[in-house]
């Protein structure tokens, strides 16, 4: 990443996971209840919801991974860029920052053949992200195998997986980073 990247990633505005995920997942329960709204408002798969289901999965995603690494990540929203999100941290005194591209196993209903490995392949089949994470959220049902995946070499800077293993989305497995290891962590969100 050169200076002129890092200048303008320093400049974005970030958010703490730990503050800003409990309140939307406030948002989310209070919709959850509400009578009669369609199921694609509900679970924000309308077009004009997009960016919200998206950065709901980034907020997920990096309240995840400061569970499992206990780095204090910050979030920023950077889609104007080729990818969605940037995670950023303090390490020796010196800015980090990480971009990431944001996938999704998406419901059945929406894709019934939809799968982490087919996403993995698609997306490095498109272009390299080597300075990118890439994370897949399954919203699908099915039996995932973190130790079954094929994962090009060098292609990303990371591999991460999220997928909600209760019912009531309060609980959430992460699985990664596929370069180093392939281990899973269970997290509890408020």
């Amino acid at each position: 990443m050169d200076d002129a990247e890092i200048n303008r990633l320093s400049k974005l505005q970030y958010y703490d996971p730990l503050y800003a995920l409990p309140e939307l997942r406030k948002v989310q329960l209070a919709i959850s209840e509400l009578q009669n709204i369609p199921n694609s408002i509900r679970n924000l798969r309308t077009r004009k919801l997009k960016r919200e289901r998206e950065l709901w999965m980034a907020f997920l995603l990096a309240y995840g991974l400061r569970a499992r690494t206990g780095l204090p990540l910050l979030l920023a929203d950077d889609e104007e860029s080729d990818h969605d999100v940037v995670l950023a941290t303090v390490a020796n005194d010196l800015p980090h920052f990480l971009p990431v591209q944001l996938k999704e196993v998406v419901p059945e209903d929406l894709n019934p053949t939809a799968n982490v490995q087919n996403i993995i392949d698609d997306t490095f089949a498109k272009r390299s992200y080597q300075d990118t994470l890439l994370a897949i959220k399954i919203t699908q049902n099915y039996s995932f195998d973190p130790n079954g995946l094929v994962v090009p070499p060098f292609s990303f800077a990371g591999i991460w997986i999220f997928a909600a293993v209760s019912p009531d989305q309060s609980r959430w497995a992460l699985w990664g980073d596929f370069i180093d290891d392939r281990l899973g962590t269970i997290f509890e969100i408020p």
